[in-house]
């Protein structure tokens, strides 16, 4: 009984990790094409490393639901925050290396 409420809390935690990753658009929108690439591989690792987590949970774990909860909001969190990035990247990219051909 004591692992599972071990598990319930981290799974909690992770659940409280991924509400916290706010995007604030202003950030990336004053940093280089480099640091934008640098932070966008960041999401996706993030995004990636949470997946994993949630899927060594589910053999674990007999509260489904309560992973099926985290993988929701960690594909929406992590996929707002990637399209984000990845908006921003690519219009750095079109007004430094397209625009700036001219």
């Amino acid at each position: 009984m004591e692992k599972l409420d071990h598990t319930m809390q981290e799974i909690q935690k992770l659940i409280d990790d991924i509400n916290s990753r706010a995007t604030n658009v202003k950030d990336y929108e004053e940093m280089g094409i480099e640091e934008i690439g640098k932070r966008l591989r960041d999401a996706m690792k993030f995004e990636q490393d949470t997946l994993k987590k949630i899927e060594e949970y589910e053999e674990t774990s007999k509260n489904h639901d309560l992973l099926k909860y985290a993988r929701i909001i960690s594909r929406n969190v992590a996929g707002q925050e990637i399209i984000q990035i990845q908006k921003i990247y690519l219009e750095k990219i079109r007004e430094q290396y397209i625009n700036g051909s001219r």
